[in-house]
């Protein structure tokens, strides 16, 4: 029964794929294999990530909920106070 279920794309071979392909495999992998992790885990692997930016200087920016306009939210990307310009690095 195990070959009856369907492994995600990113799961199989794809040593014959582009490498832009190839590349945002891996991203999913690893993004895959987090979700996988213990809710413990994963938040002490984020505040270890946080920890390491925070050190080097990267100004980390998590905007508000109230922040996020419509647009934002269906992933647009594009946010109404940036008069139609990309919304993304905006400071307050």
């Amino acid at each position: 029964m195990a070959a009856d279920k369907k492994i995600p794309w990113f799961l199989q071979d794809l040593s014959k794929a582009s490498s832009k392909v190839q590349a945002l495999a891996k991203v999913a992998r690893r993004q895959y294999e987090f979700s996988l992790l213990p809710p413990e885990e994963q938040k002490r692997r984020l505040a270890r990530a946080d920890e390491i930016f925070r050190r080097a200087g990267v100004k980390i920016l998590v905007p508000e909920p109230d922040d996020l306009d419509q647009a934002t939210i269906e992933g647009s990307g594009r946010d109404s106070n940036m008069s139609g310009e990309q919304g993304a690095g905006r400071t307050k």
